[in-house]
């Protein structure tokens, strides 16, 4: 089974993505884009049947975009989201404008889905994350470690799931009832030792 990759540094790749965020989005018109986009519907600038695989899923005016009419496409990161789920997909040998030849419509939706709500549930994590990571906090480094830890241990479980393609993945039962709770207790976990090592409790151990 493929493991999903955590970014170290949430760093935003849009040359290495599918266009993730141009499909699985909800878009207002009113935060910086020219149209309301549905979730799950792509964008209408997205080159979604491209020849050339390069340039497959990729904007066909992001050389240009202007802050009068896509400030939100120019301001947004998904922190690294969008490249970690397309480059799990890609190593799978899948693309989600393409059904593989073994897979039957049913199953193929449902596996496009899950790469859209995989998305989602890794934006909201590595937005998680970040936060942890650079708040002011005696104990932050620690704390973020173990919710980094706790993330691999999590995506692995996920991982398995979108491979098998049999069941639908809700992105907000993953954040809410897997991916956050993990990495609360590992916080908690990790000042809790702290204190004890602080108070030199590992002696009387």
């Amino acid at each position: 089974m493929l493991e999903i990759q955590i970014p170290e540094g949430f760093e935003h790749d849009c040359n290495n993505c599918q266009g993730l965020c141009c499909v699985a989005l909800a878009i207002d018109k009113k935060s910086g884009f020219p149209i309301n986009k549905e979730a799950g519907i792509p964008c209408d600038q997205l080159n979604t049947d491209a020849k050339d695989t390069a340039a497959l899923c990729k904007c066909k005016i992001f050389a240009t975009l202007s802050d009068k009419t896509h400030s939100l496409c120019i301001d947004f990161t998904c922190l690294g989201a969008g490249n970690t789920v397309s480059k799990y997909f890609k190593d799978l040998g899948m693309h989600w404008t393409t059904r593989p030849e073994n897979i039957d419509d049913a199953k193929w939706e449902l596996m496009k889905n899950n790469i859209f709500n995989a998305y989602l549930i890794f934006h909201k994590v590595f937005l998680y994350l970040y936060r942890i990571r650079n708040q002011r906090h005696p104990n932050n480094k620690i704390r973020y470690d173990a919710a980094r830890k706790s993330v691999e241990k999590v995506s692995k479980e996920l991982a398995g799931v979108l491979e098998a393609g049999t069941e639908e993945v809700d992105y907000e039962f993953w954040y809410e009832n897997k991916f956050k709770p993990e990495m609360q207790i590992s916080m908690h976990d990790a000042d809790t030792a702290r204190l004890l090592d602080k108070l030199g409790a590992n002696k009387w151990w």
